[in-house]
């Protein structure tokens, strides 16, 4: 699988993961904290890729899912990647 074609399939399984955090109610800035968890939840199921590249591959499949960019980019500032 090319990685173009794993940042389709993640941003596809993302949106809806998306679309719920985008629905609740935001109890940090730009919903930061909700991204970290869905972020740490993505890059553990990318088992067969290195932990940072995970972190990266899940924010942007979460930005490319209609995610708060704002929101995403603290959250991997957070953990270190980006």
């Amino acid at each position: 699988m090319t990685a173009q074609q794993l940042i389709i399939e993640l941003t596809e399984a993302c949106k809806p993961l998306v679309e719920h955090i985008e629905g609740s109610p935001a109890l940090t800035k730009d919903r930061y904290d909700q991204y970290m968890r869905a972020i740490s939840e993505i890059a553990s199921r990318l088992s067969d890729v290195k932990s940072v590249t995970a972190i990266r591959l899940a924010g942007v499949a979460l930005i490319y899912a209609k995610a708060n960019k704002a929101g995403v980019q603290a959250a991997l500032k957070i953990m270190g990647g980006l």
